[in-house]
């Protein structure tokens, strides 16, 4: 699942049109209308899915590094108390996240599993 600030932060930051060469990906501003609200509405690539809704796209996330870099946004998106998801309001919590050393506070023990017994 891919979250709508970060995408629209990447594609503010790519080559554009104003670029020396006048190349790169070009923005109708009229149409893509940034926000950069790091608690904005989480986007979900599977929804609403096929056959009105009865089926879902297979659910796959991209392996992230424990000492990748992230955008500041997501630290923010993080430490707010609530974010919308697609049907519900709740904490952001990336499954594929799990695991970067700089957000181990925001885990508990439903995703780190289960402690090594003794």
């Amino acid at each position: 699942m891919a979250h709508f600030s970060s995408m629209a932060h990447a594609a503010e930051n790519l080559p554009d049109e104003t670029t020396s060469t006048g190349s790169g990906i070009k923005l109708n501003r009229q149409f893509l209308q940034l926000r950069p609200d790091p608690t904005g509405p989480q986007h979900d690539a599977r929804e609403p899915g096929y056959f009105w809704g009865r089926l879902k796209w297979k659910l796959g996330y991209r392996e992230i590094r424990p000492d990748a870099v992230l955008y500041s946004s997501v630290y923010k998106r993080f430490a707010a108390e609530k974010v919308q998801h697609y049907y519900e309001a709740k904490a952001y919590r990336a499954e594929n996240l799990s695991k970067h050393g700089k957000l181990q506070q925001y885990y508990g023990q439903e995703l780190q599993g289960p402690p090594a017994s003794a």
